[in-house]
């Protein structure tokens, strides 16, 4: 089979409806090797890193084909990697496994590509259509300290703050906001 790096998101679609799964196989071949490569970082078995890589790869094409994901802000590796990291950080979490952060390791992060693990209810939906509005700083403050349970330290570090008054400051302002938009609804 021949590996092939779609330039976009229309492109691989535009190839999935010709060649069904074998786009899909393409994508899964071509960044396997570099995922599973860049995810050794988080010291989880090989095992634990191909199941993960698998259910991103099939979280991809059920985002593709349910209409989720319509266009993409980055490349099609970014969002992959992105739905990866955040299954890594997960697995981490359910393991009770803490994870030493590198600085920077978010900046390419697709925020659009994390699935919320919330039920679907009008009022989840309000809150993630809210968070969706926030500026990207105050946007990945919130995911981060609520939904990835990082501490005011860990977010002082992330996002090179002084110290950690600013970063409790900051992060209320962010939730202030967050509230503000939601009420507006």
């Amino acid at each position: 089979m021949i590996k092939e790096r779609y330039k976009s998101l229309e492109e691989f679609k535009n190839s999935l409806q010709q060649n069904g799964m074998k786009a899909l196989d393409n994508v899964y071949l071509e960044y396997k090797a570099e995922f599973l490569n860049f995810s050794k970082k988080y010291n989880l078995s090989d095992e634990d890193l191909n199941d993960i890589y698998q259910d991103t790869i099939i979280a991809f094409y059920e985002n593709v084909a349910s209409g989720k994901l319509s266009e993409l802000t980055s490349t099609i590796k970014t969002y992959i990697f992105s739905i990866g990291k955040y299954s890594i950080f997960s697995h981490l979490k359910k393991s009770n496994k803490t994870i030493v952060l590198e600085r920077g390791y978010l900046e390419n992060l697709d925020l659009k590509a994390i699935d919320f693990d919330f039920q679907v209810t009008p009022k989840s939906m309000q809150i993630k259509e809210a968070i969706e509005k926030l500026g990207d700083r105050c946007r990945r403050i919130i995911v981060l300290f609520y939904y990835q349970s990082y501490s005011i330290e860990a977010l002082m570090h992330e996002l090179e703050y002084k110290n950690e008054n600013v970063v409790r400051s900051h992060k209320s302002r962010c939730l202030r906001n967050l509230k503000d938009l939601i009420k507006r609804k």
